[in-house]
């Protein structure tokens, strides 16, 4: 039976081609994103691979998004193996350019959204007995 994968932020970078790396290994990739948008350039290059994936709405940032997105992949595959909290934001200014609001929404995106999802998904881990949760970050922190 395939190990299933949850992945956020896959519209690129890393999530993109964890989600194409994954699904060319044999997983049942779940690929997420805020805007679908953005699943074009995703579905064209695993089409042109000949790999099977989903992509699926899931914005890190609400909770009912986040539930949602569990509670499909659940639907269809039972369990969820893997959670790759991927999923990040970021911007070029020092703090004293930075507003709050901006300030915010970075935590928001880098820091509560792995709480979030992680909260989200360690029930029917802990129900399964089984799984794994594998937080991606950024240099950035060590950068300030």
């Amino acid at each position: 039976m395939k190990k299933s994968v949850l992945i956020t932020g896959t519209s690129t970078g890393v999530g993109f081609e964890t989600a194409l790396l994954l699904a060319e290994k044999g997983y049942s990739v779940y690929a997420s994103m805020r805007n679908l948008s953005k699943k074009g350039t995703l579905q064209k290059e695993a089409h042109k691979r000949k790999l099977e994936l989903s992509i699926i709405e899931l914005d890190v940032c609400n909770v009912d998004s986040i539930e949602n997105a569990i509670q499909n992949v659940l639907d269809l595959e039972q369990k969820i193996d893997i959670l790759i909290n991927n999923a990040g934001a970021g911007f070029a200014k020092t703090t004293e350019q930075a507003s709050d609001e901006e300030i915010q929404w970075v935590m928001d995106t880098n820091l509560m959204s792995v709480v979030r999802c992680t909260k989200a998904v360690l029930p029917q881990m802990r129900s399964q007995k089984s799984g794994r949760i594998i937080n991606i970050s950024s240099v950035g922190g060590l950068v300030g």
